[in-house]
């Protein structure tokens, strides 16, 4: 099971999706030290728990470029330099996988 620390004023869709996959959520005030104080508390007390950062892990960062993969086969013209995403981790990856 994954526990999820959110802030307060995550979206409710975004909360009903941890939900649907069994996660566990924990909301915290809306900041982004009250998420990392409040994981490193669960790494300390839980065993076996570790963090994945939301969009500085490497494994997250792969599973955003597929987003990417998923748009140049099927839709090539989608892709150019000018291509904005939401997040710079998802610019990055997907920058990144359409160069490869």
């Amino acid at each position: 099971n994954a526990t999820i620390v959110m802030p307060q004023n995550a979206p409710q869709i975004k909360k009903n999706a941890v939900d649907g996959f069994g996660g566990e959520i924990i909301l915290v005030e809306n900041t982004n030290e009250a998420r990392e104080e409040m994981a490193d508390q669960i790494v300390r007390e839980r065993d076996n728990a570790f963090f994945v950062h939301p969009s500085e892990d490497r494994r997250v960062i792969a599973g955003q470029g597929t987003v990417c993969l998923e748009m140049v086969s099927q839709v090539k013209a989608m892709i150019s330099e000018d291509a904005c995403f939401s997040r710079q981790s998802l610019q990055s990856s997907n920058n990144l996988d359409a160069v490869i």
